[in-house]
């Protein structure tokens, strides 16, 4: 029997793919990864029973590039989302190129079937054609060409529109060890009763979260004092700033997925042996209320 076809205990850990296909992130030198690069990240990955890759059609050729790089006997479970407004123009933005954008997805992926399939701007389902949307999606899960069907959401709010209107398998979400608002507020718990597999992204607030203070941009200043904080944090537990970031999100039994993004192996390696670390900590004080700062759509970076 084919290594791949091994029923495997896959991790909580899920890889992110936005650096794939274009220069992502506040804290990221490299830029753009090459496909050598994403080829090494992701033999380690599968190596290491991580099974789940996230991307978009938004992620520049993110979803281009796994199709080159994803080997034939690499059953990773593919998470991607259908071009959001943005991509296209008012006139332009409806159902049939919505689709069509999809089915160019497939393609680029390589793949005639997917994982999962998300809104990733959750707005569009409340915009005049998000019923239409809605229904694509239950469509494309009818015809088995995605698995499970979900939305990437920012707030609260969001959650509570999505769960009073449409029926979905997956919430992609933004929680980590600063933020901590859809925790502390139970909506994580709640989706969990519900049945609804959690997706965690933004586990390192695109890298903020890991990096020495003086490389903080000063955009941050205001709240350099509660970084400090989690920094103190880790010197008194003797943990790392790794371990601390994702061993709060593994803590967590309402999370299913922790998205993260790599620029190599070794970084992957570090991630890997961070969250094999079992800690049994309260890092409720370490939560920062200042949203401004927790959502990169208010970043203000020069």
């Amino acid at each position: 029997m084919p290594a791949y076809e091994v029923k495997r205990s896959s991790s909580k850990l899920a890889i992110g793919s936005a650096n794939f296909g274009m220069d992502y992130g506040a804290t990221n030198p490299q830029g753009q990864l090459s496909n050598q690069s994403i080829q090494t990240i992701l033999k380690k990955a599968f190596d290491s029973n991580i099974t789940t890759i996230d991307t978009a059609a938004a992620y520049g050729n993110s979803e281009e590039a796994l199709g080159k790089a994803i080997k034939a006997d690499q059953d990773f479970q593919i998470i991607t989302k259908l071009a959001p407004s943005q991509m296209f123009t008012e006139k332009s933005f409806d159902i049939g190129r919505i689709s069509n954008r999809f089915q160019a997805s497939l393609r680029q992926l390589n793949h005639s079937h997917i994982d999962g399939l998300l809104i990733h701007n959750c707005n569009d389902l409340f915009s005049d054609q998000g019923d239409q949307l809605y229904a694509l999606l239950l469509n494309l899960k009818q015809q088995g060409l995605t698995s499970k069907i979900g939305v990437s959401i920012y707030e609260a709010e969001d959650i509570q529109r999505v769960n009073e209107h449409f029926d979905i398998d997956i919430i992609q979400a933004p929680i980590n060890i600063a933020d901590q608002r859809l925790i502390l507020d139970g909506n994580l718990s709640a989706l969990t009763k519900k049945g609804i597999e959690v997706h965690c992204r933004s586990a390192f607030l695109q890298g903020i979260l890991l990096s020495p203070i003086e490389r903080i941009p000063t955009y941050f200043t205001p709240i350099l004092p509660q970084i400090k904080k989690l920094h103190q944090f880790c010197k008194n537990n003797q943990i790392s700033l790794l371990e601390a970031t994702l061993g709060f999100l593994k803590q967590s039994a309402d999370i299913d997925k922790i998205i993260i993004g790599v620029n190599g192996s070794e970084q992957l390696q570090d991630c890997i042996a961070a969250e094999s670390n079992d800690l049994s900590l309260d890092f409720s004080s370490l939560h920062i209320n200042e949203s401004s700062y927790l959502d990169p759509r208010n970043w203000t970076l020069s």
